[in-house]
């Protein structure tokens, strides 16, 4: 049944009377004049519409705005389940509609419990957009494993968070984020983070912020099951996650994990969390939380510098400070005093005053630089991830640099032909699992096997090669653009830009 309610008595608003669900009801969504109804029922009234429906949200009739045909509930060797939309969310412009649920298609097309419709016109339909990323088949209990959802503030993309068990190369046990702009049959999530076998249910987007709740131990944890693996995080019941790459920042409540963080509402007041349990940081808070958005931080703008700056070259002796317009070299100064062995690192970046190394024992190590004086050195933690092979990465990098706009740390290694690539986020210095190639052989013309430093700033990648020449490219949204081209104006040709340490000065 689905009731409208006064919010300040309680009471049934008087003249909503919607006819009979044939089965539960498990969403609303208000659009425009209407209400959207998702739920396991197959008929409204002596109406069939299966799953999905849309009622005047006045009077609660029967409204023929959506009529999709959800079909093909899935099942597996042991478990069947009802055909159901579970969950659905609209853009804030109320023009699209995400649901999820168990179904295997709608109106004859192939969608994998995942649906994204077009509520803008005068009926409902559904849009060129489809993944085969929830079709596979997790755990024999779990038919259907999508478990909630939430869309971005700007509504350019949503998180679906799911259930099922660790299984390699699925999307269970995970959260993923999806592109709303994105078109065709084959759509990919932009990242993914998985738990290790632990579920998640909900998720909430503030903006800056993905919040995920379930009953996980760890976020960043592909590659084992129910156990720590390289990279984990632990982030019990509830976390937030970096939208750029879904990497977790350092917020930990440790919430008591139960069942599940069922739901996650964010408000200007905070973030409200309901679920089973009773405790978030150890006091008690009885199935309901609230966040407060008082008293939290300011996430840091993760600048990694603009032209005109300082480039760092670190040679034999100490460290030159180059001023570099992008097409010239103006003037320089030696540091010679940095309290730092530059023969040892491998390949640096700067981001927000901090300096990340890689050194030549396997670690990366961050310190404050305010374009004097260095900081003492400490050592990012790995999670893991050292033992499981980034530490031989590290100590054989022979350049790297930050990518802010996409949360990705690229570097290239001595003797290998890629440029590769980890997920990174500066607040929690917590890196990826995973290692991704963006890029082989002479692609844009770089010979990635030679590349000595590089920097990226203003939409181009500069890169110091074993030949001493300073070269650039364009790089935007983590695509080569154009040919790479020697960099050749007033100056540069002074400098040696074989120099694995190069950096760009951040500005901050």
């Amino acid at each position: 049944k689905v009731a409208r309610l006064d919010a300040v008595t309680g009471l049934p608003v008087p003249g909503f009377s919607p006819p009979a669900f044939s089965a539960r009801v498990d969403d609303l969504q208000v659009v425009g004049s209407r209400l959207i109804v998702g739920g396991g029922f197959r008929r409204v009234g002596r109406t069939l519409r299966p799953a999905l429906a849309s009622l005047n949200a006045t009077t609660g009739a029967l409204d023929p705005f959506i009529d999709l045909a959800f079909d093909e509930p899935r099942r597996t060797a042991t478990t069947s389940a009802p055909l159901s939309v579970a969950d659905l969310d609209v853009t804030p412009d109320k023009h699209t509609l995400v649901v999820l649920g168990n179904f295997n298609t709608v109106s004859g097309q192939p969608r994998h419990q995942l649906a994204v419709i077009d509520v803008s016109g005068p009926t409902a339909t559904l849009e060129d957009w489809a993944t085969p990323g929830y079709e596979p088949t997790c755990g024999t209990r779990f038919p259907s494993y999508v478990r909630g959802l939430d869309i971005s503030p700007d509504g350019s993309y949503f998180v679906v968070s799911t259930t099922g068990g660790h299984f390699s190369g699925t999307l269970c046990d995970s959260a993923a984020r999806w592109e709303l702009a994105a078109s065709g049959t084959a759509i990919k999530p932009t990242w993914i983070n998985k738990t290790g076998g632990d579920t998640l249910w909900s998720a909430g987007i503030t903006g800056p912020v993905v919040y995920l709740g379930g009953h996980q131990r760890w976020l960043n944890n592909p590659y084992a099951k129910d156990a720590a693996g390289p990279g984990a995080v632990y982030r019990p019941g509830v976390a937030a996650v970096d939208p750029r790459n879904g990497l977790p920042f350092t917020w930990n409540p440790t919430k008591t994990r139960g069942v599940a963080t069922f739901d996650l509402y964010a408000t200007p007041q905070g973030l409200w969390l309901a679920s089973d349990g009773n405790q978030v940081r150890w006091k008690y808070h009885g199935k309901l939380a609230l966040m407060p958005t008082a008293g939290g931080q300011v996430l840091p703008p993760d600048h990694t510098g603009t032209l005109p700056a300082e480039v760092y070259l670190p040679g034999s002796v100490g460290l030159s400070a180059v001023s570099f317009t992008g097409t010239s070299a103006t003037a320089d100064r030696t540091l010679n005093e940095t309290g730092v062995d530059w023969q040892l690192v491998h390949g640096a970046t700067m981001i927000d005053g901090t300096v990340y190394a890689a050194q030549a024992d396997g670690t990366l190590q961050a310190r404050s630089f305010d374009g004097s004086v260095f900081g003492a050195a400490r050592v990012v933690d790995l999670n893991g991830l050292g033992e499981a092979g980034f530490a031989n990465d590290l100590a054989t990098m022979t350049g790297m640099f930050y990518d802010r706009a996409a949360g990705r740390l690229y570097y290239t290694v001595e003797g290998k032909r890629q440029l590769y690539y980890r997920y990174f986020t500066p607040q929690s210095q917590v890196l990826g699992a995973a290692r991704f190639e963006a890029y082989r052989w002479n692609a844009g013309g770089v010979g990635w096997a030679s590349v000595a430093g590089m920097f990226l700033t203003g939409g181009k990648l500069y890169y110091g090669s074993t030949d001493g020449q300073l070269r650039n490219v364009g790089f935007s949204a983590g695509k080569l653009v154009g040919r790479s081209a020697l960099v050749s104006g007033s100056g540069v040709a002074k400098h040696s830009w074989n120099s694995r340490g190069m950096f760009l000065d951040s500005g901050v």
